[in-house]
């Protein structure tokens, strides 16, 4: 359990940086976008895949909360 566990954290902690990275080129898209040099299509791309890696990064806590708590009982 405890190598599951720590799988987990690990794949928590890419999914987290992984998220950070794409949130800040996010933001800049944001700006190309108001200036014109990011097409609205592009901007839709980014944001959807923020969306999934939060999607990612929500089940991974569910998993290790659960993970936790198997070892608590």
């Amino acid at each position: 359990m405890e190598k599951e566990t720590s799988h987990l954290n690990g794949n928590l902690n890419l999914a987290k940086k992984r998220l950070n990275i794409q949130n800040k080129i996010l933001q800049k898209a944001k700006e190309g976008l108001k200036l014109g040099k990011v097409s609205k299509t592009e901007f839709r791309k980014m944001q959807r895949n923020i969306t999934y890696n939060e999607a990612d990064l929500k089940g991974l806590t569910i998993n290790l909360i659960k993970l936790q708590n198997l070892k608590i009982h």
